[in-house]
C-alpha cells in the first residue's frame, strides 16, 4: 500500500497579533469549502470577536482535548487524523503544547497532519522565526520563547502576507475591534517588525520566481552558487554566529555550514563548555544547516582546508572579548583567518557581552588539575632521585646530578601531567641547592643559577606535560573514532554470516547495545502494528514508547527520548529506512539521558540504524526469493503430478472402458461373443480396475499421511501370514516369475497394523517387478537383527544410481529409466510413511551382481525379541 501524498501547507504571515491573519485563514478555509473542499477548524481562536465567530460558525469545528482533567486545552491531533478532512485550519503555528501532548510544539502537530496526507492552512507571526529571534529583542526588548523553525516555513508550499498599516493596527486595538494579546504599542516597533514580514514575503517570492524560471527553462545571469561556513567556538557568542549565519544563507539562497574544530586542547575542555558546543551544533541542524567537527591541530588550517574543499564563499566567525594579555601571547584567529583566506569573504561578529571574560590564568590554572595521588607520586619520585643523588654525589659533580633531576620532571610531565611536573621541578630546585649546592638566597646575586635552574626545570615540565596531555587527548580521540568504526565493521560482518531474520536482529541488538552502552529493541510490522521482534534482555517497552514507535514508523522521523516529539518516553525510535519505504523501528533506551547528543554519536547510530534496515531488506527479499522458488517448485509438483496422475488414470480408465463398450455392444448387437474373448475382455477390465484402485488408494493414503490422520491398529501378526498376503495380492505382479523367499519358521509374530505393513510388501514387490526384467528373480527374506524384525524386497533389475538411493522414497520421484516405467512415484513414499508409524526405517541398497534390494525394520517387544 502506497503512502498518502503529503498535503499542502499554506501560511498566512503577519507582523503582530491584530493584523487578520486569523480573519483571512478562516476566510480562505469558506472559500475552499464553497469549491467542494471538505474543510474543518481544527484549532481556531476567536478571542470572542464577532466577526472572527462568525466565520468560524460556517465550518465545522473539532473539539479541543485537555491532557488532564479540568487542564488546558490543545488541539486534539487524534481526532483531526480520524476524521482525516481534505483541509485543516490550524491557528498560532508556533504556539507551545502544554506538558503532556504528544508534541512539545504545535508544528509538529502540523507536519503529522502534512504527512498523513492532510491540506493545511495556518497562521504565524514573523517574530516567531527562529532565525530572527534576537533581532526581535533587540527591536521590542522581548525574547520570543515560542518559535517556528525556518525550514518549516521554507517547505510551506504557499506564503501569504496579511499586512495592515501600523496605524490602523494601533486604532484598532485602541477601539478593542482586536484583541492586545501580545501586540506592541510602539509605531516604530510596529513598523520594523512590517519591515520584517515584507522581507520574508519577498523573499518568497523572488524564490518562487526563481523555481519558475528553472521550470520554464528560463536562462538568467546566475552567478555560482554560494556556500556560508559559520565558525563555532567554545564561547558563549555561538549562538548569535549561527542566527547570523541563517540569516545570511537565506538571504542568498546557499547552503551553509556550521563547523567546529576540535583541537588538542578543545578535547580538554570543560564539561559545561562541551554541552554548549554540542547544543550549538543541534540548534543549526534544526535550522537548516549542515553540523561538522573537524579534528586538527590549528583551528584556522582545518577551517580553510574545509572551506576550500566545499568551495565556501562567505566565512562568519566570532571575535570574543578578550584580555591584552591573551591576544598578545595567542595571537587571534580573526587575523590569521583573514590573512590567508584568499578570495572569500569574512564577516566578523564581535562580542557585545562586557561581562568578564577568563584571563590568561585560567587556561594555565585549569591544566594544574591533576588527582591529588598524582603530586604524591611527582614527590615520592623526586625523593627517590634525591636518595640516589646521595649515593651518587661521591662520584658526579652537582651539576651533573641535575640531570637526574631533569629526567625526574619530565617523567612526571609525561606520566603524571602539568601540574605534579612543576610540583617536582620546585622540589627538585629547592632539594637540589639546600643539598648538592651551597644553600644562598635566590634574591642575592650568587643565587641566579638556582633561578636558571629553576626556570630550565619548570620550562621542561610545562613543555613535557602540555605535549603529553595533547598527544593522550588526541589518542583518546583517535581510539574512539577506531572504535565506531570497528563496531560498525564489526555489525555488518555478523549482518553478512547471519542466515535468518532473527539472528541479524539478535546481531543489531547485541551491537548497539554493547556500543552505547543501553537496552536495545527492534520491532517490526505485524498485522497492521508494530510488535517487538528482537530486544535486549533488560529492554521494556512502555505505552509512550510504543507510541513513539508507531509515530516514528509512520512519519520516518525519529521520536521519543532527546526529540521533541513525545519527549516523556524513555527509548529514542529512529525509522528503519531503505529505498522501499520504513521497514521497522529502532528503539535505544540509553542508560545516560544525554547520551545521544553529540553529533558523532548520532552519526555511529545512525549508520547501525542503516545497516539493520538493509539487512530487514535483505532478509526479506531472501524469504521472499525462498518462497518463490518453493511455489516453483510446487508448481512443478503439481505439474508433475498432474501428468502422471492423468495418464495413470487414463489408462485403466480406456481399458476398462473398452472392455465394458466391447461388451455392451456384442450385447446390443445380440452377438455371441467367444468365452475365451468375453473372458480376456473380463480380466483386462478386472486387472485395470484394480490398478486404478490401486492409484487412487496411494493418493487417499498420502493425504492422510501429511495429514497425520493415518489409523494405526497393531496387532500380534505371523510374519508368514504378512508376507503370503502380500504374494497373493501381488499374483499378477508376478506372473511368470521365480520367487525365491527365507523366512524362518521360527520367526516370533510382530506388532503392526497387518492390513498396512501388507499394503507396505505389495508396493515392494510391485516396484520389483516394474524395474527388473520380465522373468527375472525376485527375492524376500525376513530375518530377526538384534531387537528388530528386518524383511528385505530384492530384484535383479538396472539396480539404482547412488544419488537415488535416498531421493526414491520422496513424494512422485521416479528413477529415470530408459523403458519409460510408469507410475506416480507415490508408492515407496507411502511405504517410508507407513513405517516411520510404525517406528521402523526403511533404505534402499544395490545388490552385488545386479538389481536392488529395499529393506525395512519394525521394532519387536522384549519378549519377542527373546
Amino acid at each position: 500500500m502506497e503512502p498518502a501524498p503529503r498535503g499542502k501547507l499554506k501560511i498566512f504571515l503577519g507582523y503582530a497579533d491584530g493584523v487578520g491573519k486569523t480573519y483571512a485563514m478562516l476566510q480562505a478555509g469558506l472559500d475552499r469549502k464553497a469549491e467542494g473542499l471538505d474543510v474543518v477548524a481544527a484549532w481556531v481562536e476567536t478571542y470572542r470577536q464577532s466577526a472572527t465567530d462568525a466565520l468560524v460558525s460556517g465550518l465545522e469545528r473539532i473539539a479541543g482535548r485537555a491532557t488532564v482533567e479540568g487542564g488546558p486545552q490543545e488541539m486534539d491531533i487524534d481526532a483531526v487524523l480520524r476524521r482525516r478532512p481534505q483541509l485543516a485550519l490550524v491557528d498560532d503555528l508556533a504556539h507551545q503544547n502544554v506538558p503532556g501532548s504528544r508534541h512539545t510544539h504545535r508544528y509538529q502537530d502540523v507536519l503529522e497532519l502534512l504527512q498523513a496526507g492532510i491540506g493545511v492552512y495556518t497562521t504565524l507571526n514573523v517574530q516567531s522565526l527562529e532565525s530572527l529571534n534576537d533581532i526581535v529583542q533587540q527591536i521590542t526588548g522581548l525574547r520570543v520563547v515560542e518559535t517556528v523553525p525556518d525550514g518549516l516555513v521554507d517547505e510551506a508550499d504557499e506564503l501569504e502576507m496579511v499586512d495592515l498599516p501600523p496605524e490602523e493596527l494601533l486604532q484598532r486595538l485602541q477601539d478593542g475591534k482586536t484583541p492586545a494579546v501580545g501586540a506592541s504599542t510602539r509605531i516604530g516597533e510596529l513598523a520594523a517588525l512590517r519591515q520584517m514580514a515584507l522581507r520574508e514575503t519577498a523573499e518568497r517570492v523572488d524564490l518562487d520566481m526563481r523555481d519558475y524560471m528553472a521550470d520554464q527553462a528560463i536562462q538568467g545571469p546566475w552567478p555560482a552558487a554560494e556556500r556560508v561556513m559559520v565558525c563555532l567556538g567554545t564561547h558563549p557568542i555561538g549562538d548569535r554566529l549561527i542566527r547570523a549565519g541563517r540569516r545570511m544563507a537565506e538571504a542568498i539562497h546557499a547552503e551553509w555550514f556550521v563547523v567546529f574544530v576540535e583541537t588538542p586542547r578543545h578535547l580538554q575542555i570543560e564539561a559545561a563548555e562541551r554541552a554548549r558546543v554540542l547544543h550549538n551544533l543541534r540548534v543549526a541542524e534544526e535550522m537548516g544547516a549542515r553540523p561538522v567537527m573537524l579534528t586538527g591541530e590549528s583551528v584556522v588550517e582545518a577551517l580553510l582546508d574545509f572551506a576550500r574543499t566545499q568551495n565556501v564563499t562567505r566565512i562568519v566567525i566570532g571575535k570574543p572579548r578578550r584580555s591584552r594579555w591573551l591576544e598578545l601571547m595567542h595571537g587571534s584567529r580573526v587575523d590569521r583567518l583573514l590573512d590567508r583566506c584568499g578570495n572569500m569573504d569574512v564577516y566578523v561578529i564581535s562580542d557585545e557581552d562586557r561581562r568578564a571574560q577568563p584571563g590568561l590564568a585560567a587556561p594555565f590554572l585549569r591544566g594544574l588539575r591533576a588527582p591529588l595521588r598524582s603530586y604524591l607520586l611527582a614527590a615520592g619520585l623526586i625523593g627517590l632521585i634525591t636518595l640516589l643523588g646521595l649515593w651518587l654525589q661521591r662520584w658526579f659533580v652537582p651539576s651533573n646530578l641535575v640531570m637526574f633531576y631533569l629526567a625526574g620532571v619530565m617523567l612526571a610531565a609525561a606520566l603524571l601531567g602539568r601540574g605534579p611536573s612543576i610540583l617536582a621541578a620546585l622540589l627538585s630546585t629547592g632539594v637540589f641547592a639546600w643539598l648538592f649546592d651551597e644553600p644562598t638566597l635566590l634574591l642575592v646575586p650568587e643565587g641566579a643559577r638556582h633561578l636558571v635552574t629553576l626556570g630550565g626545570l619548570l620550562a621542561t615540565g610545562l613543555v613535557v606535560g602540555t605535549l603529553t596531555g595533547w598527544l593522550r587527548a588526541q589518542v583518546r580521540a583517535a581510539r574512539r573514532r577506531e572504535i565506531q568504526s570497528a563496531s560498525l565493521n564489526a555489525l555488518s560482518r555478523d549482518l553478512t554470516v547471519a542466515l535468518t531474520l532473527d539472528e541479524m536482529l539478535g546481531a543489531v541488538t547485541r551491537h548497539v547495545g554493547q556500543t552505547f552502552n543501553c537496552s536495545a529493541a527492534v520491532l517490526l510490522p505485524e498485522v497492521g502494528r508494530l510488535a517487538v521482534r528482537a530486544a535486549s534482555p533488560e529492554m521494556t517497552l512502555s505505552p509512550t514508547d510504543l507510541a513513539a514507535a508507531e509515530w516514528a514508523f509512520a512519519n520516518r522521523q525519529p521520536a521519543g527520548a532527546g526529540t521533541d516529539t513525545l519527549p516523556g518516553a524513555q527509548a529514542r525510535c529512529l525509522p528503519l529506512e531503505t529505498r522501499t519505504g520504513a521497514v521497522g523501528v529502532l528503539a535505544v533506551a540509553p542508560h545516560e539521558p544525554d547520551q545521544f547528543l553529540a553529533p558523532d554519536q548520532r552519526e555511529l547510530l545512525e549508520g547501525f540504524d542503516s545497516l539493520a534496515a538493509l539487512a530487514i531488506e535483505r532478509a526479506r527479499l531472501n524469504e521472499q526469493a525462498q518462497q518463490a522458488a518453493i511455489l516453483q517448485t510446487t508448481e512443478k509438483l503439481q505439474a508433475a503430478l498432474l501428468n502422471s496422475i492423468s495418464h495413470d488414470l487414463r489408462t485403466p480408465l480406456s481399458t476398462v472402458s473398452g472392455a465394458i463398450s466391447s461388451l455392451l455392444e456384442a450385447e446390443q448387437a445380440g452377438e455371441k461373443l467367444e468365452p475365451a474373448a468375453r473372458l480376456d475382455l473380463l480380466e483386462n477390465a478386472d486387472e485395470e480396475a484394480d490398478r486404478l484402485n490401486r492409484l487412487v488408494g496411494n493418493l487417499l493414503d498420502m493425504t492422510r499421511l501429511e495429514a497425520g490422520a493415518m489409523r494405526v491398529r497393531k496387532r500380534l501378526s505371523d510374519v508368514q501370514d504378512l508376507i503370503g498376503s502380500a504374494l497373493v495380492q501381488a499374483g499378477r505382479q508376478l506372473a511368470g516369475r521365480p520367487l525365491v523367499t527365507r523366512i524362518p519358521a521360527d520367526l516370533p509374530p510382530v506388532a503392526v497394523d497387518f492390513v498396512l505393513i501388507v499394503q507396505v510388501l505389495f508396493n515392494l514387490l510391485d516396484n520389483a517387478a516394474k524395474y527388473s526384467p520380465a522373468g527375472s528373480e525376485i527375492e524376500v527374506t525376513a530375518a530377526v537383527v538384534g531387537r528388530e524384525l528386518r524383511i528385505t524386497v530384492g530384484d535383479r533389475g538396472l539396480g539404482i544410481p547412488p544419488d537415488d538411493l535416498e531421493r526414491i522414497f520422496g513424494k512422485f520421484y521416479r528413477v529415470q529409466r530408459p523403458d519409460g516405467v510408469g507410475g506416480t512415484g507415490l508408492g515407496l513414499s507411502i511405504c517410508r510413511g507407513i513405517i516411520e508409524v510404525h517406528g521402523g526405517r526403511i533404505w534402499a541398497e544395490n545388490r552385488s551382481g545386479g538389481g536392488a534390494n529395499v529393506s525395512f525394520t519394525l521394532p519387536l517387544q522384549a519378549e519377542e525379541a527373546a
